[in-house]
């Protein structure tokens, strides 16, 4: 029997607190915890979410030594968005079935309020992450996901609860909305710096900007195995910078 993957729901009720601290930290957050916050953002994001989980295990895009693999999925796996595992699966089932009805996540078929809030909970089959099953550390890490988030959030409160909120709630809430917008915005609203019939994948400033270089995702979508997005100059992509630097 062919088995699905789709990241467990519990993620959802996660990413609920993670709002609900988010909105606190809006309103009550001083400027030491939004200091804490971007930095959590930057490493977070930019080493876990985009540079491991996205252009290292789901597109094998650039060599990385065993270490970073595990140092990086755990970066990632600190957003709160899934296990690299099944997160790997789900995005490469949505390069493989881009823009059309089997597409997890598509914007054009599912609607921009489900996949830009929901659109990580889609499934995939384990034929698409076959050399994931393999890793030990990887079917580990899938196995105790939410164990590990109950111990970080534990740890954050017993260091100090205003912590737990601007270095653990609030950036997996940002990551989660600004990560999400990749799937929405840019497969409705952009430029493209050359047509390609096989997506409807567009470039755009706004996230390219905001989330080290996801943004410019027509050029991603036309040369996935490519570690960096960058084509035009302006085009600036943080996480290809620091994959140069690092690989």
């Amino acid at each position: 029997m062919k088995k699905y993957f789709t990241i467990p729901y519990k993620v959802l009720y996660l990413q609920i607190l993670a709002h609900l601290g988010l909105a606190y930290h809006l309103f009550y957050g001083d400027v030491w915890m939004w200091i804490v916050s971007l930095v959590v953002f930057v490493i977070s994001g930019c080493f876990g979410l985009v540079m491991t989980y996205h252009r290292l295990l789901a597109h094998n895009s650039w060599p990385a030594s065993s270490t970073y693999r595990k140092i990086g999925s755990l970066l990632g796996s600190y957003a709160g968005i899934g296990s690299p595992m099944v997160w790997t699966a789900v995005h490469r089932a949505h390069h493989k079935f881009v823009d059309t009805a089997k597409d997890p996540h598509s914007p054009e078929h599912l609607g921009f309020a489900r996949v830009q809030f929901l659109g990580m909970f889609g499934q995939a089959g384990g034929e698409h992450i076959i050399d994931m099953l393999r890793d030990k550390f990887q079917t580990n890490l899938n196995r105790y996901y939410f164990h590990l988030h109950i111990l970080v959030g534990i740890v954050w409160l017993v260091i100090n609860p205003a912590l737990f909120i601007c270095a653990y709630l609030a950036p997996m809430a940002l990551l989660w909305e600004i990560g999400g917008s990749v799937n929405t915005i840019n497969h409705l609203f952009g430029y493209k710096n050359k047509e390609n019939p096989k997506h409807h994948a567009y470039n755009n400033p706004i996230t390219g900007y905001m989330f080290f270089g996801e943004g410019w995702h027509a050029n991603h979508h036309d040369d996935p195995l490519n570690y960096t997005t960058k084509q035009k100059w302006w085009e600036f992509d943080l996480a290809g910078l620091m994959i140069k630097l690092v690989k």
